[in-house]
């Protein structure tokens, strides 16, 4: 009698082990780096709108956004992860008389794997220490993303198409863009205004009107990227004595110009420097003809993979 009770009771205590360890759907998984929430257009998941998602996350979140199409313009203003599913499926459109689609407010947020359309700006940006990758940003009225008095930003790995202007920094310094496709935009792929020592790097600018700009702003890196058949590949206009005395009242020499390095210009030849034409204002009323070089422009043009 005694063997028979044990073995019921060992037999009993390791179907009741097995039972509790049977997993329960939960409606979030929580990590050491925050709580992953979801967010399902068909209502399957905790949300169903990514602004309600956002809401009610804390720092260190993470925000899954299935595939579907998702009519909203986002405030992000808690330092969170915001990932679609896929980004050719996940589609964040733009309500029409709102004018930003996604507006990140804080520091250390990360976008990836959307489409982004249809707005009068895809994303903008007045925040610093921000990554935003292998996204699809495309038909803006104004710019595809807009980044504006902020810091150490990076922008890699995304395709911006049919925007006016598909990137624009104002006022910017120390961020990373790079592994980008620009094309088709009816202004500028890359517009540069009042920044100063961003890495400009393995991009592609392709039929656009104009590949890249750059207004008064020095000391930006333009490497290894490609252009290709935009009407004009690269100009910049910088008022030198005003752009130092604001920005750089303690200057060196090499902030006056912008550095062009190993870029693929498709109407180069292929032992020729490139030069960019631009102009500097000496005065109130008066501009000088300048140039910068690309000693050393690339023969070919370089891969940027996207994926």
């Amino acid at each position: 009698m005694h063997l028979k009770t044990s073995v019921f009771l060992i037999s009993f205590f390791l179907l009741f082990s097995s039972i509790s360890t049977i997993p329960v759907l939960s409606t979030h998984i929580e990590t050491k780096s925050g709580i992953t929430w979801y967010v399902d257009a068909n209502g399957e998941s905790n949300y169903t709108r990514i602004q309600d998602a956002i809401d009610n996350a804390s720092d260190s979140d993470t925000i899954f956004v299935y595939n579907g199409c998702y009519m909203e313009n986002i405030i992000i203003d808690k330092s969170i992860e915001l990932t679609g599913e896929n980004r050719t499926n996940t589609i964040i459109t733009g309500m029409g008389t709102k004018s930003t689609i996604i507006n990140i407010l804080s520091d250390r947020v990360t976008i990836n794997n959307f489409t982004i359309q249809n707005g009068q700006i895809g994303i903008e940006v007045s925040s610093s220490s921000n990554t935003i990758s292998r996204n699809h940003i495309k038909n803006h009225k104004f710019y595809g993303i807009y980044q504006n008095c902020s810091s150490g930003n990076l922008i890699s790995k995304n395709v911006f198409a049919d925007n006016d202007i598909g990137i624009m920094l104002f006022a910017t310094k120390h961020n990373n863009i790079k592994t980008n496709i620009l094309e088709n935009n009816t202004w500028y792929g890359l517009l540069i205004s009042a920044s100063a020592a961003n890495n400009i790097m393995t991009n592609s600018f392709v039929n656009n009107d104009r590949g890249i700009g750059l207004m008064a702003s020095m000391g930006n890196r333009i490497k290894k990227n490609n252009f290709i058949n935009n009407d004009l590949d690269a100009l910049f206009r910088n008022n030198l004595m005003g752009y130092i005395i604001y920005n750089f009242p303690r200057y060196s020499m090499h902030l006056i110009r912008n550095i062009w390095l190993h870029n693929y210009w498709d109407e180069c030849s292929l032992h020729d420097p490139k030069v960019i034409n631009g102009m500097i204002e000496t005065g109130r009323y008066s501009e000088t003809p300048w140039i910068n070089i690309d000693w050393y422009p690339s023969h070919e043009p370089f891969e940027v993979d996207t994926d």
